[in-house]
């Protein structure tokens, strides 16, 4: 949780990537969803978000999900929102 915020954190590749964890479509749960390559599908409509920056590659969704900046910071995740872009 980030100020209320539910936020998805996945390790891929020895990378880390943080996303709101409630999908834009329907409200799902991201968490709850599967890793298919470098996205996030959506658990109730199969939507998919690009990791990198949370870009629909295929819907039903239609707005991207907001992303934050993470990293891993002597033993802890530090998540912060990230600059102004496509959320």
């Amino acid at each position: 949780m980030v100020q209320g915020v539910p936020i998805l954190l996945v390790r891929r590749s020895g990378r880390l990537f943080a996303l709101a964890d409630t999908c834009s479509h329907f409200g799902a749960p991201l968490s709850e969803g599967k890793l298919v390559d470098n996205c996030i599908e959506c658990p109730y409509h199969a939507s998919r978000f690009d990791l990198e920056d949370g870009h629909v590659v295929n819907g039903p969704a239609v707005h991207p999900q907001p992303c934050l900046e993470v990293r891993a910071n002597a033993g802890q995740i530090e998540v912060r929102k990230a600059p102004w872009s496509n959320s």
